[in-house]
């Protein structure tokens, strides 16, 4: 089969068979934006790539949909005071080529 034929069929096939158009990203949130609680849901599980843990931060998430911000700081407050989050805060000191890989 010639290149021309080749590539005339390739032609037709995506006339045929189009590609289905990528899924739209999610509008940028600005400073202030709120987000649902559903919409929350629907980025966190369309973006496992960006899901990071950082120790020490702690969030009673039923407190904060409770709009409970003593609750919701106290558990803050106290996750921030663990050890976990003095390691955490230590290795982001280190200058970068001395920093431990994370654990």
């Amino acid at each position: 089969m010639s290149v021309q034929s080749v590539q005339a069929v390739n032609r037709l096939r995506q006339r045929a068979y189009p590609r289905p158009a990528p899924p739209l990203a999610p509008p940028l949130l600005n400073a202030g934006d709120r987000l649902s609680r559903a919409e929350f849901e629907r980025r966190y599980q369309a973006h496992p790539e960006i899901k990071e843990v950082f120790p020490g931060l702690w969030l009673q998430a039923a407190a904060l949909w409770d709009g409970d911000l003593a609750a919701m700081l106290a558990v803050l407050h106290e996750g921030l005071a663990s050890p976990e989050h003095a390691t955490f805060r230590a290795r982001l000191r280190a200058p970068p080529g001395e920093r431990p890989e994370s654990q």
